[in-house]
């Protein structure tokens, strides 16, 4: 998967994935999939093994697991692999939310824990015509 970015024509970065350098949070380095849904929030694998969280309506959430391109040593939140592909899901019978994801040590299962004491809030903004300017031609 190649890189790709947009930029405004003055120069500004509108979007950025698939780049080797290190992503900054909300960003990827490339994503290879949908892991799917759970209580709103929409899970996709990138290929540095984390998981990145999203709320439905694209606000970036978080991130599962630890990014290995930055550290730490390999551990127990961490995958080895270019992560082509992981999965979330509830469990029928308890309600307990999971990620599976696979490296060479075989597949994984995570608890996610946590979603359910998100909470969104609302923050009032008041835009002026003297606090704006129009974008240059």
């Amino acid at each position: 998967m190649g890189t790709g970015a947009t930029r405004f024509q003055q120069g500004n970065l509108m979007w950025l994935a698939g780049t080797k350098a290190f992503a900054k949070p909300g960003q990827f380095y490339a994503s290879s999939g949908v892991d799917g849904t759970i209580l709103g929030f929409v899970f996709f694998t990138d290929v540095n093994g984390q998981s990145k969280v999203y709320t439905g309506d694209g606000l970036y959430a978080g991130a599962l697991l630890d990014d290995m391109y930055r550290g730490p040593a390999p551990g127990p939140n961490q995958l080895s692999v270019e992560l082509c592909g992981s999965r979330v899901f509830t469990h029928p019978q308890t309600g307990d939310d999971y990620l599976l994801g696979g490296d060479g040590a075989g597949l994984h299962v995570w608890k996610i824990l946590g979603l359910q004491d998100v909470q969104r809030f609302t923050v009032p903004v008041t835009l002026t015509a003297a606090g704006t300017t129009a974008p240059p031609e």
